[in-house]
């Protein structure tokens, strides 16, 4: 499973490699590695999309706190330290309090359906897992 092309070859067998968002799984064929792609992705692991569609990044829409209307909280531009990745986008933080919100103005959504709302934080202090709330 999840490999192909077993061979005489000493370093083995393929890893299927099979693209995250354009494959099923990574599952594929034993014989040429073909994975199970997604409707209109192509390609041996599924990362091209078919001709004449389009498909649009999973941060297509990303909306800053540090832009957004803040209550009780401040924006702390952060630079990148050299050597090491950013663990951010935009300028900075917004450091929000508990109790704090951020409140986002949305106005570049072209359909009404179905998001999947992902939310970036670092938590400053380590108590165990936080859970941020929201109200869409």
């Amino acid at each position: 499973p999840e490999h192909w092309a077993l061979s005489q070859d000493p370093l083995g067998c393929r890893s299927c490699d099979c693209d995250v968002g354009g494959a099923h799984d990574n599952q594929c064929a034993v014989e040429t590695g073909q994975c199970r792609c997604r409707s209109h992705m192509v390609g041996r692991t599924c990362s091209q999309v078919e001709p004449g569609f389009f498909l649009s990044r999973l941060d297509q829409h990303t909306y800053e706190a540090e832009e957004a209307r803040l209550r009780q909280g401040e924006v702390v531009e952060r630079a990148q330290s050299p050597g090491r990745p950013a663990t951010w986008t935009g300028a900075g933080f917004a450091h929000v309090p508990e109790g704090g919100t951020v409140e986002f103005l949305v106005s570049d959504v072209p359909a009404s359906m179905e998001y999947d709302v992902v939310i970036r934080y670092e938590p400053q202090v380590s108590r165990g897992p936080a859970t941020p709330r929201s109200r869409l």
